[in-house]
Parts: C-alpha cells; structure tokens; sequence
C-alpha cells in the first residue's frame, strides 16, 4: 500500500479533468486514498490464476467504478457482492464508493478475506 506524497497529489488533482474529479479527492481535504488507508481489491479463480471480471477495471474512473453501478454483467454484480460479502465477515466493512476499493476503519492488516 502506498500513500501519495501531498506535492505529488496535487499535480495529479490538477492533470486530472473536472469530470472524473469526482474518483480524485480535493488535496485540500485529502481521502483515505491518499493517505494510504485504502487498498484495491479483487477476487481471482483459483483454477485459472486469472482475475475475474469485475463490474470495472483497476482505477477506471468510469460510472462503472461506482458501487451501485447496475448495468453490469450478472455474473461480474454477483462477484461484486461476494468480495463486498467476504469483506464484511472479516470486519472490514466498505467505505468508498468505487467497485473494487474497500477501506476498512479498524486499521486491521488484510492478510486474506477468504
């Protein structure tokens, strides 16, 4: 996990168009993103190795990143809901509001949800 230098943020902030703003938090406030409180998480076949398809893909900023996003796959929804599921039995409840990012407010490690 890795937080962002604020410096470094702010240049990202600015690069970034007023309409995918709302995936980027203001510098002036911060996030729990940019403070390294958050991590990015999926769910991955075990015969395969292959990451499954998620509702959207690792840091789109998109509609389909947020998490009540419905236009998704039935199949991509279900595996939405069992990481969302996996991760409320282990105490680490989601926060955010993009897909595949859950934060946890207990600071715990997250070793595995499974």
């Amino acid at each position: 996990m890795m937080a962002i230098v604020p410096g470094t943020y702010k240049i990202f902030w600015d690069a970034t168009p007023e309409d995918k703003k709302i995936f980027v938090a203001d510098p002036a406030k911060g996030s729990r993103h940019n403070r390294g409180c958050a991590v990015d998480l999926s769910l991955f076949d075990l015969k395969t190795g292959q990451e499954v398809k998620m509702p959207s893909e690792y840091d789109e900023m998109t509609e389909r990143s947020h998490i009540n996003y419905s236009c998704s796959t039935p199949e991509a929804t279900h595996l939405r809901a069992l990481l969302r599921g996996a991760m409320r039995l282990k105490a680490l409840p989601s926060m955010s509001l993009s897909g595949g990012t859950m934060t946890t407010r207990t600071g715990k490690s997250i070793r595995s949800l499974m």
